[in-house]
């Protein structure tokens, strides 16, 4: 976990995609010593961040809302997940494994 340290948070977007929360970020520029151009320029990309920031949070919640809403896949097919493990279970009870010796 990054907190403050921009070197991490940078390497983790790289990574794996992932933005420092809008709070973070502007505790990160915060504990830089800036030049007045250079932090009013630095402000103006943040507020940018942060409205864009917000923006995605608002599609997200509604694509991961519809996804909660909607039946899971493995929700369709229960009868034949249930039986597919009940077959697996008495296959390894018997101390046997598909396609070895003793099926």
């Amino acid at each position: 976990m990054y907190h403050y340290d921009a070197s991490i948070a940078l390497e983790e977007l790289k990574e794996d995609a992932l933005l420092p929360h809008p709070v973070r970020l502007r505790d990160m520029i915060l504990r830089t010593q800036l030049g007045p151009e250079e932090a009013k320029l630095l402000n103006h990309e943040f507020q940018d961040y942060l409205t864009r920031f917000g923006e995605l949070q608002n599609v997200a919640r509604g694509v991961l809302e519809k996804i909660a809403a909607a039946r899971a896949k493995s929700e369709l097919g229960a009868d034949e997940n249930e039986t597919a493990r009940s077959s697996i279970v008495r296959i390894v009870r018997r101390g046997t494994r598909p396609g070895g010796a003793g099926s």
